[in-house]
C-alpha cells in the first residue's frame, strides 16, 4: 500500500469515526428538515383556500399536534 492510499484510508476511517459519533445530531437534522418539508406543504395547500401564511401555519401547526396527541392517545 503507498503512502497516499494509506492517508486516504486513515482519513476514511477517521471520518466514519466522526460521523458514527454524531449520527444522533444528523438523525435529528434529517428529522427536522422532513418535518418542515411536511408542515410547509400544509401551509401551502392550505394557502390555497386564501388563507394568511400565518393562519395556515398555525392551523397546520394545530393539526399536527392533534394528531400526535391521537397517536399516543391510542397507543
Amino acid at each position: 500500500m503507498r503512502f497516499g492510499q494509506l492517508i486516504g484510508f486513515f482519513a476514511l476511517v477517521i471520518s466514519l469515526y466522526i460521523l458514527w459519533q454524531i449520527r444522533q445530531i444528523i438523525l435529528l437534522v434529517f428529522a427536522a428538515i422532513v418535518f418542515a418539508t411536511v408542515l410547509n406543504q400544509m401551509v401551502q395547500f392550505f394557502q390555497k383556500f386564501r388563507l394568511k401564511r400565518g393562519l395556515a401555519v398555525a392551523i397546520s401547526v394545530v393539526i399536527v399536534i392533534f394528531i400526535l396527541v391521537g397517536f399516543f392517545a391510542l397507543s
